[in-house]
């Protein structure tokens, strides 16, 4: 291989460019990766065209060929397969390919075209590798022989190569691994002009008539490589702690069995959605809470890098390319631990909707975080890593446990002596004088009451969170503060009939 990526598909002279893709579908990662480099390579003065069985793209200034195949998952799988059989299109289009300087095969079969050109016209062959899926991750003998099928094609048909690109280290690793090629790494690269944080979510939740809970999102071809249902397993285990969370999946339904054992799984609170453009896209990442993929297999993941463009969070399994392209707002956990999975997705939301709670509150202000003792002071422990980029002081009880904090005041435990209640208040009115808090946040217990009640008079915004042990009964904490509380958050639906209108639920937030 005599040139890199840089000189053979991005030389400053003007080329005639062929690009050969298989699907120039708006649904296909691959075609967005094929339709950014088209982009790229006009903008440097590039004449290109593209070339694929089938497509629905259309980029202003290129011509596009569609080859055409016959329709239906089954049947595309077995023509890609014997694709070299088909001697009339072979004859057709390898001689339109003689008038290009450069031809860039992004997957098989298309790798047919460009080998046989190269051979007969010698034209300059480049193959972007975007992996090929082990033939382990899927469950049938059919599929896995069809793969293995598929793998000694690949090797055949860039044995002839000037080059090949990687979409990842990953990728290159496992390329060479398969069929013995060596390649260069070339990331993805993401539109940003409609991958960002600009987008509108407002029509998402209307479309689908989904309740105000957290949303999450899966963008990915519904395929066994990509355990869509341990995906739903994950949002099941989430839906225990967070009843109100809803979940779009987008993406092509590639294998029927497959598809019908997912939507045999899915609920009402489960969406999904097949082809749609990167503009409305961008809206659905957006409106997302949480981006999550359970996939075993990646060899890039495109919609995990379009979500971090968004500055979406995500949770991942800790597989192939996920930690080269994850940001610090990802998390990687262990592949096949849906506990932990679970856990992590919570953490995540709990600390937006926390926010989305408390739009009043601006950052790098004062929050005080008040409890007592025991299962309290864990809650707010729990809760306090919401709040990271804000300054924070405890107001709580004097304990072994408590000594450990940072920015404290201990006061002595008032329990529900009511000389000890009216001896406290000289120096809570003393605390919150001289701090200034903009929050108050308690989750109990006794404690909170004249700290609610000092709040009212200073003017302070409070938010108390009504005890995870408390599912039917409300807490005598909690009836007390009731009036003062400007939020007041109840973790069991069954609560909201025992409080007012104030009363919100949201789910567990630990």
């Amino acid at each position: 291989m005599e040139d890199t990526l840089e000189i053979v598909i991005y030389m400053d002279s003007k080329m005639k460019i062929a690009i050969l893709v298989p699907n120039f579908s708006k649904y296909s990662g691959d075609a967005r990766v094929a339709e950014l480099q088209t982009k790229e390579l006009l903008r440097k003065g590039n004449e290109v065209a593209i070339f694929a069985l089938e497509g629905d793209i259309n980029i202003e200034g290129v011509k596009i060929y569609k080859l055409g195949m016959n329709k239906g998952s089954f049947y595309e799988r077995i023509y890609r397969l014997l694709f070299p059989l088909d001697i009339v299109k072979i004859i057709k289009w390898v001689p339109k390919l003689k008038e290009y300087d450069l031809i860039i095969s992004h997957l098989y079969p298309m790798n047919w075209l460009g080998s046989i050109s190269k051979k007969i016209y010698k034209t300059r062959y480049v193959f972007y590798n975007h992996g090929t899926n082990p033939p382990e991750h899927f469950p049938k003998l059919y599929e896995r022989i069809y793969l293995k099928l598929y793998l000694w094609l690949n090797w055949l048909t860039t044995r002839n190569v000037d080059d090949v690109i990687s979409v990842s280290k990953f990728a290159k690793k496992e390329l060479k691994e398969q069929i013995g090629l060596d390649s260069h790494v070339k990331y993805n690269t993401i539109n940003t002009d409609v991958f960002n944080n600009k987008g509108t979510q407002s029509n998402i939740r209307k479309k689908y008539g989904l309740n105000d809970g957290p949303l999450l999102l899966f963008v990915g071809r519904i395929a066994p490589q990509k355990k869509v249902d341990l995906l739903i397993e994950v949002f099941k285990l989430i839906k225990q702690r967070l009843p109100r969370s809803n979940l779009i999946i987008i993406g092509e339904h590639s294998y029927d069995y497959y598809s019908n054992k997912i939507r045999k799984m899915a609920d009402s609170s489960i969406r999904f959605v097949e082809s749609i453009s990167q503009n409305e896209l961008v809206n659905y990442y957006y409106a997302a809470d949480l981006y999550i993929t359970t996939s075993y297999w990646e060899s890039f993941n495109l919609p995990l890098a379009e979500a971090q463009a968004c500055e979406k969070p995500a949770v991942v399994f800790d597989i192939g390319p996920h930690k080269e392209i994850l940001d610090d707002n990802g998390k990687l956990i262990e592949k096949g631990d849906l506990f932990s999975f679970s856990n992590e997705c919570v953490k995540i939301l709990n600390k937006s909707k926390l926010h989305e709670e408390l739009p009043y509150i601006p950052k790098k202000k004062k929050i005080c975080l008040v409890c007592s003792h025991g299962g309290h002071l864990t809650e707010i422990l729990q809760l306090s890593k919401a709040f990271e980029g804000h300054e924070k002081f405890f107001i709580s009880y004097d304990t072994v446990r408590t000594r450990d904090l940072d920015n404290k005041y201990l006061l002595q435990n008032i329990g529900r002596n009511p000389i000890r209640f009216l001896a406290i208040i000289p120096g809570i009115f003393h605390i919150l004088r001289k701090e200034k808090p903009d929050i108050i946040l308690s989750t109990g217990a006794e404690i909170a009451i004249p700290v609610f009640i000092i709040a009212k008079i200073f003017r302070i915004r409070t938010i108390f969170i009504e005890s995870l042990c408390r599912i039917k009964q409300p807490s005598h904490t909690g009836q007390i503060v009731y009036p003062f509380a400007d939020i007041f958050l109840v973790q069991w639906e069954s609560l909201l009939a025992k409080y007012g209108k104030k009363a919100r639920f949201r789910g567990s937030v630990f």
